[in-house]
């Protein structure tokens, strides 16, 4: 093992912890709002632009990112990665944000964010977070797609009915490559089979792996249960077994995710 590779274990094995120290979904506190006070919905307001700088907190904490020169607040990381939300230097959203009731807060904190087609909302009408109390029905849908069967999931950004049955098939091969990016990013798996093909696995949440103590990496063997997405142009791995029989279920057969 290199020393990135060591140092990005060392990050991931930290926010492993963090998480559990906090509980499987982040801190649920009492009331959920910033400082315990809530926010101003009465002034909130839009704001869009470039993103200047993203400060990430790993586990429960917040990210935190500077956009129109104001410093605003969006969610616990592992709410963001489950909507399938990476958040860069450079990228370009559109946000709805509320300052605190408490006038010693200086953040923004996000109502909701899009970023590009993809929508994503944080907190309710009244500014409390959806994470605390378990993601409100049609959270984190794509923009233009309703809650029926076409639409996204609960928050997730998964496909709830979105697969293919048909095309569900299990496949064994060896790790060609995998990326597993820190913080709020899927992982994903392409697999050497032994026709000589490449097919290439949407994984899972980072932290579903740590949680399951299964590590993928480059010339492991695998066996791969997976379907084809129906909106997205991409296989979904279902469940995933190595080569000692360890099997890790990342998916119901109807695509939902079975980390909820």
């Amino acid at each position: 093992m290199n020393r990135i590779q060591t140092i990005n274990l060392t990050l991931l094995l930290a926010a492993a912890v963090a998480a559990n120290a906090q509980g499987p979904r982040g801190p649920q506190a009492p009331s959920g709002t910033p400082n315990g006070t809530g926010l101003n919905m009465s002034a909130a307001k839009v704001i869009s632009g470039a993103v200047t700088d993203v400060s990430i907190g790993y586990g429960a904490q917040y990210p935190t990112i500077v956009i129109s020169q104001s410093q605003v607040k969006l969610a616990p990381a592992w709410f963001l990665l489950d909507a399938d939300i990476e958040i860069k230097t450079g990228d370009t959203l559109k946000l709805t944000v509320a300052p605190s009731n408490n006038a010693a807060d200086k953040y923004l904190y996000a109502v909701d964010v899009t970023k590009g087609t993809a929508f994503l909302r944080l907190r309710d009408a009244a500014g409390l977070p959806l994470w605390t109390g378990g993601m409100a029905a049609g959270n984190g849908q794509r923009q233009g797609q309703g809650s029926g069967s076409g639409g996204m999931g609960n928050g997730t950004g998964e496909c709830q009915g979105c697969l293919d049955g048909a095309s569900v098939a299990t496949v064994a091969g060896t790790v060609d490559k995998t990326t597993a990016g820190i913080g709020i990013q899927f992982p994903s798996l392409v697999l050497a089979t032994a026709d000589g093909k490449l097919l290439t696995f949407r994984v899972g949440p980072e932290r579903v792996l740590l949680a399951a103590d299964f590590e993928i990496t480059a010339g492991q063997k695998l066996t791969v249960t997976y379907a084809a997405s129906t909106c997205r142009e991409e296989l979904v791995a279902l469940t995933i077994t190595d080569s000692a029989g360890r099997k890790i279920v990342l998916r119901n057969p109807d695509g939902t995710p079975a980390w909820n």
